[in-house]
């Protein structure tokens, strides 16, 4: 794309309206991201998202929808233009000419219901020819996924480290101690009250680029693994976390929920794009989950904002959907019946602050921990994932596994793992419904550098070996 502008603006100069650039670098291709542009557009339609050519048009939407939606929209746009009302007048329309009459908004809504009807004939005659990745059919009829969560730092120049050539090669040793599936998070805010910031650039919005993503889910796929994207919205723009108490009011709440579903359209939107396997939409919003008994306001708020966030991300992905919640936060979220899977963060408490728990203790609290997420998932009727499993290199924290405590303990790490698939393993009536865990976290820089190194990375001589045990199902 970035080649194509630079051509137009040497052959033909500086174009009147700067859409235009989006517009012959897209249509130039033929394609957004791999996908064929009147498919993809046909896509947004059904989706509900596709602009019309006043949005098109204007410079400020740049700063109000995805780029996954404005881009190949002002793409087909302009071939739309080239074929029709300005054909064989390029330059005039490059120069400022007027791209059409007062009919134009109607057949350009014509064109994109044509290429609607040709793209959903094309997908009946040929459905396994037009769909990218597996189908949510075969994704939920899976064999158990054991999974490891890809650990995103920042390196030393800012770049993600999704971007690197390492995500191959360490994929490549987690399949050789089992895994077969992988997940990738990302962390997201926008930044405009009520309109979506375009999101290629991670510094004003996420913590990985797309293309840096796409990096890792293609060397995820080139392995035949399966692949979550993990998308965690933050709170605000200044990075707060989602259940960081900011959700306190109406007005405070609707701010949220805006940005909230922004983001989940554009996620959802790559995801449909790379033929991503499932889309976890959430993890860390107890402020958003926890039930509210103080205001019938904020209730119906809570719930309709789910409900709309949950049905704009059905109709921009078609694959398999689920949200992580706390294991506290299991009997709190209400919304289970319109997802495919029960998504847990297993962290589970084992001790009070300062205690070291007996082995015994240790597997009793994870049993326990499994039986109500499976609980859970059986009064919903919804089979269940693991999304993150971890606990860290830390002597002290048995009582918050999320938060490292204490000195750097390898051992204690590698006990943990070890009660863990114990308890994993006990033979349940119902040990069917848990179809897949993800172990958190698995780094990508390789492990050697003590200073990169995260407390929760699975990388250690120690870790390492106990993975087999836990992937042995």
């Amino acid at each position: 794309l970035s080649l194509a502008r630079i051509w137009a603006r040497e052959l033909q100069g500086e174009p009147r309206y700067p859409w235009l650039y989006d517009g012959i670098a897209v249509a130039a291709t033929g394609k957004w991201w791999g996908t064929p542009l009147a498919s993809w557009v046909a896509h947004l339609k059904t989706a509900g998202v596709m602009p019309g050519v006043s949005e098109l048009v204007d410079s400020r939407s740049v700063m109000r929808m995805s780029p996954h939606i404005l881009h190949p929209a002002r793409g087909f746009f302009f071939r739309f233009l080239m074929r029709g009302p300005m054909k064989s007048k390029g330059r005039q329309l490059w120069s400022g000419a007027p791209p059409g009459n007062k009919d134009l908004p109607v057949l350009f809504a014509k064109a994109v219901q044509k290429a609607t009807v040709e793209t959903a004939k094309a997908r009946r005659d040929k459905p396994s020819v037009t769909r990218k990745g597996r189908s949510k059919l075969e994704v939920m009829r899976a064999p158990f996924r054991h999974g490891v969560a890809l650990s995103d730092r920042a390196t030393v120049d800012l770049h993600s480290t999704y971007v690197s050539r390492a995500v191959q090669d360490q994929l490549v040793r987690a399949g050789e101690l089992g895994a077969d599936a992988f997940s990738v998070t990302v962390l997201a805010a926008s930044f405009r009250r009520d309109t979506l910031v375009e999101l290629p650039n991670r510094f004003l919005s996420s913590s990985a680029s797309d293309l840096a993503l796409v990096n890792a889910l293609n060397a995820g796929r080139r392995l035949k693994m399966g692949a979550m994207l993990i998308m965690q919205p933050l709170g605000t723009p200044a990075s707060t976390w989602g259940d960081g108490g900011v959700l306190t009011d109406l007005e405070t709440r609707e701010v949220f929920w805006d940005r909230y579903e922004a983001l989940a359209v554009h996620y959802a939107l790559l995801s449909q794009l790379m033929g991503v396997d499932i889309l976890c939409i959430g993890s860390n919003l107890r402020e958003a989950t926890k039930k509210i008994s103080q205001s019938q306001g904020l209730r119906e708020q809570q719930g309709e904002g789910w409900k709309k966030v949950i049905r704009k991300t059905r109709l921009a992905y078609k694959g398999a959907i689920t949200y992580a919640a706390q294991l506290v936060e299991l009997k709190n979220v209400e919304f289970w019946e319109n997802l495919d899977f029960i998504g847990v963060n297993f962290y589970p408490r084992m001790a009070k602050q300062g205690v070291v728990p007996r082995n015994g203790v240790v597997e009793r609290a994870c049993s326990e921990a499994i039986e109500d997420a499976i609980t859970t998932s059986n009064r919903w009727n919804r089979p269940l994932l693991f999304v993150e499993v971890g606990f860290p290199a830390r002597s002290d924290s048995w009582n918050r596994p999320t938060v490292p405590s204490g000195d750097e303990d390898g051992e204690e790490q590698m006990r943990y793992f070890e009660l863990f698939a114990e308890a994993l393993h006990t033979p349940r009536l119902d040990n069917n419904v848990l179809r897949g865990i993800y172990l958190w976290n698995w780094p990508l820089y390789g492990g050697a550098d003590p200073v990169r190194r995260s407390a929760f990375d699975l990388s250690r001589e120690l870790a390492a070996p106990v993975l087999g045990a836990v992937f042995e199902r």
